[in-house]
């Protein structure tokens, strides 16, 4: 599911704890180092929403992922506006290859271009590990 984070947040909290669980406290990411993700470029050649039409717009689009207890979530600005895209674990696929990472989120799938290799890898393998854990 994708959503306005600028509309009211409150219920934009409350639906992401209920659908991706709550946040890792500051001590639980000291614990298992679990961070958020390095900032991705966004290839502008798909289209999301309707009222997102990458196509159209000249900027960079960048996007970080945030690792959840339940899912992990997806933040995006576009057009001065931000975005969160989340799901649960079970409902994510991904590809990388080369300079590519393929994510698909629930019914949204995005085509990131990494920047940070390292940071990359080691951000997936912290995936992997929240997947796997039982909280």
């Amino acid at each position: 599911m994708i959503n306005k984070s600028t509309e009211d947040q409150k219920t934009i909290d409350a639906i992401l704890k209920k659908e991706c669980g709550a946040s890792f406290s500051f001590l639980e990411k000291l614990k298992y180092g679990i961070y958020g993700s390095p900032r991705y470029q966004i290839n502008i050649d798909k289209t999301i929403l309707k009222e997102l039409t990458f196509g159209q717009h000249t900027n960079l689009i960048y996007a970080t992922l945030e690792i959840r207890k339940k899912g992990i979530c997806l933040y995006f600005r576009f057009k001065n506006d931000e975005y969160i895209d989340y799901c649960r674990h079970n409902q994510i696929s991904f590809l990388c290859n080369d300079n590519k990472f393929e994510i698909q989120l629930a019914n949204n799938s995005y085509s990131l271009k990494i920047l940070l290799a390292k940071s990359h890898k080691s951000f997936l393998k912290k995936l992997y590990m929240a997947r796997n854990m039982q909280f």
